[in-house]
């Protein structure tokens, strides 16, 4: 071999070498060849999270191994070239999932909130049932008699008007338009109305529960609004008597808001009362338009419904409101109360006040049937409780992709036992979600 061949040769490993390792280089900064498109691509990754964790997975129609177990709750799928791929998770017992993920060059696509729908439904009591509600952990029926039974045992009213929050006291109505405040505990009850029109003769009246009295109720009358005391048996005022008309009441753990309707004026004023302090005051905030609804999220944090949509935010502490949005039928915020759902007559706007992701938008099926909005204990789910069926949907899936219906009447979500309950054919069902 000549001196010449010997250099060529030398050359031609150095070559081999410099290319060897710019090659290294580059599949440690994820660079992959498409043979596809014949080019370098940068690759990115899908992280999943499923309930139940036992899945099957499939990206693109193959199957992938799943990586849940005692160290690790998810399955990241890596060196996934950027395109919109087809991601498909099953479960025997459960619906099918499937949806269109996109992935995008050095990213890792999150899809952390894979909830499998079951199929089935199990039969928790016979019939015939008309409605129900649920409360430390049992279940109180209305049957198509309308009467009332807790623990087998029947109870006056006809109408549930509210619980306590711990469930252990609620208000009911019966047909004649008595009011009876009711003891889970003791499975006793009182007739408010009875003690109520001593105090109040020839004078017309509403109770409303607050959540976090066991013995006393708010009395709401045209032009005042005042506390019952059940145990004394007295009546506190909590506003003077107004010349105007008060809309709707409620009350937080320390505070109790209502608004007051200025026909002239055409506005609703807010007004607040501190339980703490026992003080009330003008909050100097005035709305457009009747007051529809009120509901406290937190101690601080009240949401308004004006009649013609408009939907507010009210801070206690900075003593302002702030509209959200418009056309709204009705509101629910989350357990935690730093999220809140909008119905609309178009669709549903979702809002968090978490810092992260903060909104959402989807366009529905007519939304005059949805009767109710019901939070998932992820957070990340919202049952829409139609007037047949309820149907799951996921935040994260704009597209609605996986939108799946689950045939029944009054349908409410209990987040203890992470069931939906709902009634078919006069009877009770319920269908089991798998642990988050």
């Amino acid at each position: 071999m000549t001196r010449r061949q010997r250099r060529y040769i030398f050359y031609f490993f150095i070559l081999v070498f410099l290319l060897f390792g710019t090659g290294v280089v580059f599949f440690a900064k994820g660079w992959r060849f498409d043979f596809k498109t014949v080019v370098f691509k940068k690759v990115g990754a899908i992280y999943v999270r499923t309930f139940p964790e036992n899945t099957s997975l499939t990206l693109d129609d193959n199957p992938v191994k799943t990586q849940s177990g005692f160290f690790q709750s998810g399955t990241l799928i890596n060196n996934l070239f950027p395109k919109t791929h087809i991601l498909s998770i099953s479960a025997s017992g459960f619906h099918p999932w499937q949806r269109k993920v996109e992935v995008l060059p050095a990213l890792v696509t999150e899809v952390k909130y894979a909830v499998l729908v079951p199929q089935q439904t199990e039969l928790v009591l016979q019939g015939p049932l008309t409605d129900f509600w649920l409360a430390q952990g049992e279940i109180l029926t209305r049957n198509n008699k309308n009467e009332l039974s807790w623990r087998g045992q029947k109870i006056p009213g006809a109408d549930v008007l509210g619980f306590t929050n711990n469930e252990r006291r609620l208000l009911v109505k019966d047909a004649k338009n008595t009011l009876f405040w009711v003891n889970l505990d003791e499975v006793t009850w009182l007739n408010l109305s009875s003690r109520l029109s001593l105090l109040l003769p020839k004078e017309n009246f509403n109770l409303f529960v607050d959540p976090f009295q066991d013995n006393k109720v708010l009395v709401k009358r045209d032009r005042s609004l005042a506390v019952f005391d059940i145990q004394r048996n007295t009546l506190k005022a909590l506003t003077p008597t107004s010349t105007l008309l008060l809309g709707p009441a409620d009350a937080s753990r320390f505070w109790v808001a209502w608004t007051v309707f200025d026909p002239k004026a055409k506005v609703s004023k807010l007004m607040r009362y501190d339980k703490f302090l026992e003080r009330g005051s003008d909050t100097l905030q005035t709305l457009p338009g009747k007051t529809k609804k009120l509901a406290w999220a937190e101690n601080s944090t009240l949401g308004i419904l004006e009649d013609d949509g408009s939907f507010y935010l009210y801070n206690v502490e900075s003593n302002s409101t702030s509209k959200l949005a418009s056309d709204v039928l009705d509101f629910s915020f989350n357990e935690n109360g730093d999220m809140v759902a909008a119905l609309e007559s178009k669709g549903i706007e979702v809002f968090s006040f978490r810092g992260e992701k903060d909104y959402w938008r989807f366009k529905l099926p007519p939304n005059h049937k949805i009767t109710a909005l019901n939070w998932y204990k992820d957070d990340h789910h919202l049952f829409l409780v139609y007037e047949d069926k309820a149907v799951f949907l996921e935040l994260d899936d704009l597209a609605q992709e996986n939108l799946v219906d689950l045939s029944g009447r009054k349908a409410k979500y209990d987040p203890d036992s992470n069931r939906l309950y709902l009634i078919s054919r006069e009877s009770l069902l319920s269908a089991s979600f798998p642990k988050p």
